[in-house]
């Protein structure tokens, strides 16, 4: 997948892989191969002035978020992000990184329609899984301490539309 990179003056657009940006690829890689890709990937952050490659990968992810927040009625927008979101978080190296961003705990711990808009739409059902199969697998990439810690976050969320449900004594109405 191709994420378009914009420089600070918005004159050049560069066209990047985001297997690149986070070390992603084949297992069968070479130590060598990937050392390369790496150098490479660094000197071509470097030139663009963009910083290191968690600094990159920050940037990506905030655009990931804001394309989740402010695009709730373009199905093809959120298809998009979702799907560059799931392929950068797919890889082992990819999530770790990921998860020290301050935007992904955002995600894990606030992924609600008071924040994301989109989740609120009926016809959004399949960005609103792959959100939350997104956000899983980050959580499963971890120690079994830092997943108890990043699950119960994770599931804080559910668990208040799950008391709120239950608070209710005629879900047909509605009435408490």
């Amino acid at each position: 997948r191709k994420v378009y990179m914009v420089d600070s003056q918005g004159s050049s657009v560069t066209s990047l892989h985001a297997s690149l940006l986070i070390g992603g690829g084949a297992p069968y890689e070479t130590a060598n191969r990937t050392s390369m890709k790496q150098k490479a990937t660094a000197e071509m952050f470097e030139q663009m002035g963009l910083g290191d490659q968690a600094q990159v990968v920050n940037i990506m992810v905030q655009k990931i978020g804001n394309n989740l927040k402010y695009w709730a009625d373009a199905e093809e927008v959120l298809s998009g992000t979702l799907g560059l979101f799931l392929e950068v978080s797919s890889g082992g190296a990819s999530g770790k990184i990921l998860l020290g961003l301050d935007t992904i705990q955002f995600l894990i711990q606030n992924h609600t329609p008071e924040h994301f808009p989109f989740l609120l739409h009926p016809q959004n059902y399949k960005q609103r899984t792959a959100l939350h199969a997104t956000l899983a697998r980050l959580i499963f990439h971890q120690t079994v301490d830092d997943l108890q810690r990043s699950f119960n976050s994770f599931m804080e969320p559910t668990l208040q539309v799950l008391a709120q449900l239950n608070a209710t004594a005629d879900l047909r109405t509605g009435d408490a």
